[in-house]
């Protein structure tokens, strides 16, 4: 098993860099990410962690951050936030609207869990709060 195997199971690429996707696609792609970013799936492929970074042992790396994420690629604004504008950057993304801030900021928000202890069930339960949600296209 591998990082190679893991992308298999867990990860597709981002179709148009999320443009393509309606919000229901990319919050499943990021449920399936999130998933697999459990510590028994991550185990199962051999992967390792370290911060926001998973590798296996040939040196394979993979980002877990804005770059690998469907809804981040789908809703940020990369023009407010190049120019500084506070609270636009995620201001669209169906998660930030569930979670009433990013998911990166503040010590109990679902990223920073995971990136703290390893443990993605924060954030794999905000994301599936989203899939429950009626009229999610």
């Amino acid at each position: 098993m591998s990082l190679t195997s893991w992308k298999k199971e867990f990860y597709s690429n981002i179709p148009d860099n999320g443009a393509g996707m309606t919000a229901k696609q990319a919050i499943k792609h990021s449920v399936k990410k999130w998933t697999g970013l459990l510590k028994k799936n991550l185990n199962k492929h051999q992967i390792d962690r370290e911060k926001n970074v998973i590798y296996d042992g040939d040196s394979n790396t993979f980002y877990i951050d804005d770059s690998s994420c469907a809804l981040c690629e789908k809703y940020i604004t990369y023009i407010e936030a190049r120019m500084g504008q506070p609270n636009t950057v995620c201001r669209k993304c169906p998660l930030y609207k569930s979670l009433g801030k990013e998911c990166a900021v503040g010590a109990s928000a679902p990223y920073n869990k995971w990136l703290s202890n390893g443990n993605a069930t924060a954030m794999l339960k905000a994301l599936q709060k989203l899939l429950e949600k009626p009229n999610k296209k």
